[in-house]
């Protein structure tokens, strides 16, 4: 089930396409949690997932407080000893996204 998107997923959802960057949105990575990820590129040969943290300087995000900021250890902990690397953003860090996949030789 599709989740609404925020404005910076699909930013970074358009970019990924105007790069030629193979991608599927709301991977779920484990058969037993209901964890997914914002994106995961595509093939998976280096396990790269990719999350947008939204609302973080607005104060109603469910990340930073209580059980949403336990719920993402968990997931974030389980992906970790599953082999994935999991690269986080707010949107005021999207464009360092774009860095570090050129570090990662994702994109030129």
């Amino acid at each position: 089930m599709k989740k609404n998107r925020s404005i910076y997923e699909i930013e970074v959802s358009q970019k990924f396409k105007k790069l030629g960057i193979k991608f599927e949105e709301e991977f779920r990575f484990d058969k037993k949690r209901k964890f997914r990820f914002d994106f995961i590129l595509k093939p998976i040969k280096v396990k790269i997932a990719v999350e947008i943290e939204g609302g973080t300087f607005m104060g109603n995000s469910r990340h930073g407080f209580g059980k949403g900021f336990e719920n993402d250890c968990l997931k974030y902990n389980l992906a970790a000893l599953q082999g994935w690397l999991i690269l986080r953003y707010t949107p005021n860090l999207i464009p360092q996204l774009w860095k570090d996949l050129r570090i990662l030789k994702v994109i030129k």
